[in-house]
């Protein structure tokens, strides 16, 4: 993952953005494996079983949060909710779950 994820994300960012996007990439990486270590580190002196869920929970709640079309109206329509780019998006992300989901049964 370390080694794909760079290229993917500075191949799909907007010319203009790559650099800086392979920058932050980068940052965040190190910086939340730094986070999740001492997250890890700290909850060991729990004495119950508080002490692998605390780093369970904090890896689970990014995924709650559903930014992905403010995303993409931010970023790829121009901040316009009815951006026919957002919306073909959002159709293609919405087929390719279905058509994974279809894959597992």
């Amino acid at each position: 993952m370390k080694l794909a994820a760079p290229a993917y994300c500075t191949e799909i960012a907007p010319p203009q953005w790559r650099g800086k996007m392979a920058g932050v990439l980068n940052c965040g990486y190190y910086g939340g494996s730094i986070s999740a270590a001492a997250i890890t580190f700290g909850t060991n002196y729990v004495n119950n079983d508080w002490c692998w869920r605390i780093p369970l929970i904090g890896q689970a709640l990014p995924a709650l949060v559903d930014e992905a079309m403010a995303f993409l109206e931010k970023y790829h329509g121009n901040k316009d909710p009815d951006s026919a780019v957002v919306a073909l998006e959002w159709q293609e992300f919405e087929e390719n779950i279905a058509f994974d989901a279809s894959d597992k049964l």
